[in-house]
């Protein structure tokens, strides 16, 4: 047997598998259980063609950052710990 300690939260995701996507789905929208087995609830944003991968909640924050400030441009952490710049800019398409 490996010397790996069980997480609170892969074990609550490997019992849960044991039951039918509706329960699973109902369980892990409870913010309490997924809080007490420290589960997160994050998508990952993929962006083609250059393989880059983004939580979602650390995009949106970037560009909510961008929208409410007079910055140009933000920095976010890519998931495998990577620096991306996010800018925004303004066109006229009239």
């Amino acid at each position: 047997m490996p010397d790996e300690r069980i997480t609170k939260g892969s074990l609550a995701l490997g019992l849960l598998s044991l039951f039918p996507e509706t329960i699973r789905v109902s369980v892990l929208d409870d913010h309490s259980f997924r809080q007490r087995f420290e589960l997160g609830a994050d998508a990952t944003i993929r962006l083609e063609p250059s393989g880059l991968n983004l939580t979602r909640s650390k995009l949106f924050s970037a560009v909510r950052d961008l929208l409410g400030s007079n910055a140009t441009n933000t920095e976010v952490t890519s998931k495998d710990g990577g620096q991306w710049k996010v800018a925004f800019s303004e066109t006229n398409n009239t």
